[in-house]
This record gives structure tokens, C-alpha cells and sequence, in this order.
């Protein structure tokens, strides 16, 4: 078992072992965030039909980036996701952008310090000519 599966299944272990105030249900719909690329677009819904022991698709659901975090409202009517968004992509440490700091003799830590001063002065400057 991978340790992203691992991981959501022991997230959701608790769901699973509480008791249910409404009475026994014969099928569920079991929505699953996906990180999303080539294959994966967001949302999917599953029909859970645990006496059956059949778990079929019901496909997409909803497109969006990376649903990594799902979680059903209690009136069961609304489903909310936390997507997970690259708000600055390239800005790893082993993506491209860091790799030229480096080159030019400046450490990616030193970088980030660095983008981080001009930003903030950037900001108080414009703070004070916009009041």
C-alpha cells in the first residue's frame, strides 16, 4: 500500500467507525479529491454499495486543482474542498528559477530572503503614496 493511500485511509478510519444517527443506508456516494494532471481533473463521485461490496464511478464531478482535502457538511447537501495551489510555480528548489541564483553564487534560502525585502518594500511604498 502506497503511503498516500496509507494515509487516507487512516484519515478516514474515524468517519468510518462512528455510529450513524440515521438509519442504515444501502448506498453512499463517496466523492474523492485527486491531485489533478493528465489523467486526474478534480472531484470524482463514487456509489458505495456496501452489500453488494461494489464501488462503481460515477465520474467527474467537479473540475478543479487539486481537491487535496474534502469534507461533507453535516445536512449532507454541500460538499467543501481546500484545493492545493502553486501560487509561485518554478519556486522549489529544484525547479529552474532557484538553479540560476545558485549559478550566480547566491543560495536559494539567501534568494527567497532576498525576493522576500523587495516585496515587502515594494508594498510600504505603495502604502504610502496610495494614503
Amino acid at each position: 500500500m502506497k503511503r498516500r493511500s496509507f494515509l487516507h485511509l487512516a484519515a478516514g478510519a474515524p468517519l468510518l467507525a462512528q455510529k450513524s444517527k440515521q438509519p442504515a443506508k444501502t448506498e453512499w456516494i463517496a466523492w474523492i479529491g485527486t491531485y489533478t494532471g493528465p489523467k486526474s481533473k478534480g472531484i470524482y463521485a463514487y456509489r458505495w454499495l456496501p452489500g453488494e461490496r461494489k464501488f462503481p464511478s460515477l465520474g467527474l464531478s467537479v473540475e478543479t486543482p487539486n481537491p487535496s482535502f474534502l469534507a461533507a457538511h453535516p445536512n449532507q447537501q454541500f460538499l467543501y474542498a481546500v484545493n492545493e495551489l502553486n501560487t509561485l510555480p518554478g519556486m522549489t528548489p529544484t525547479s529552474a528559477f532557484p538553479k540560476l541564483w545558485e549559478a550566480v553564487g547566491v543560495p536559494w534560502p539567501q534568494a527567497i530572503e532576498r525576493l522576500l525585502q523587495i516585496a515587502l518594500a515594494r508594498h510600504r511604498a505603495e502604502r504610502v503614496h496610495t494614503h
